[in-house]
């Protein structure tokens, strides 16, 4: 089964699948309308220059994304659609830094703000 958040060949999830491939659970019902502007928003951050990896086992698990430009690093963490969700801008440096890099921008809360935020106010 493709893991419609890491991305596939439809542009668009297919409804939640359980059990044997092809079988929708009756229980699941239609996808939320934030579940789906959240999946709309992780795919253009794809388009953007995110990767994202799955950072748990589970077809739930939280994801890390990371994009990087010449003159930042961007990670975001998404995990669910609660307020545990952040990311954070720092500037790249060519010289190794003491403590990581510094950070410039940071955001936290639910799936749909940071990845809003990251896509909107953070450009490359």
């Amino acid at each position: 089964m493709v893991d419609p958040w890491l991305g596939g060949a439809r542009s668009h999830p297919e409804p939640y699948r359980h059990g044997r491939p092809g079988r929708i659970d009756p229980g699941a019902g239609p996808m939320s309308s934030d579940l789906t502007a959240a999946m709309r928003l992780l795919d253009l951050a794809k388009r953007r220059g995110f990767s994202f990896q799955r950072v748990a086992a589970g077809p739930d698990g939280p994801l890390w994304g990371v994009r990087e430009s010449l003159e930042y690093r961007d990670t975001v963490y998404l995990a669910g659609f609660g307020d545990s969700c952040s990311a954070t801008r720092a500037h790249r440096a060519s010289l190794i830094v003491p403590g990581g890099l510094a950070v410039i921008a940071r955001v936290s809360g639910d799936a749909l703000s940071v990845l809003h935020t990251v896509i909107s106010d953070w450009s490359t």
